[in-house]
């Protein structure tokens, strides 16, 4: 598996819909956790794409409880189908920041054995 993005960008892709709806009074903590929750979704996607199953999607749409936590679920598991299906890389670590007003997010990534055998 090659591929010419960092995970960083794709991750910073990735999320650009939750980045979209923030404004000056959400905190960086609260980006945190949005991006924390949609990086659960893709490692969830990842590993059902690895195992050519649902079994982690569906674990995740079941521990949502309150309605607009179950349409953000669905919306990132489609996005990440949809967009981002080509990339199997797990994101193992991630952090963000603010650099001259903008923000900037850092992330690791894992790939599994599998692609790589």
């Amino acid at each position: 598996m090659v591929l010419n993005t960092k995970i960083s960008s794709a991750l910073f892709d990735f999320v650009q819909p939750i980045l979209d709806e923030t404004d000056e009074n959400t905190t960086k903590e609260q980006i945190e956790k949005g991006i924390e929750f949609v990086v659960g979704v893709w490692n969830a996607v990842v590993i059902d794409s690895l195992n050519k199953n649902n079994q982690y999607t569906n674990a995740i749409r079941h521990m949502a409880s309150r309605p607009e936590d179950k349409a953000l679920i669905e919306r990132f598991i489609d996005r990440k189908n949809n967009k981002f299906s080509h990339d199997l890389r797990m994101i193992a670590d991630f952090n963000i920041n603010y650099e001259d007003g903008y923000l900037h997010i850092q992330a690791k990534g894992a790939i599994d054995d599998r692609l790589v055998n």
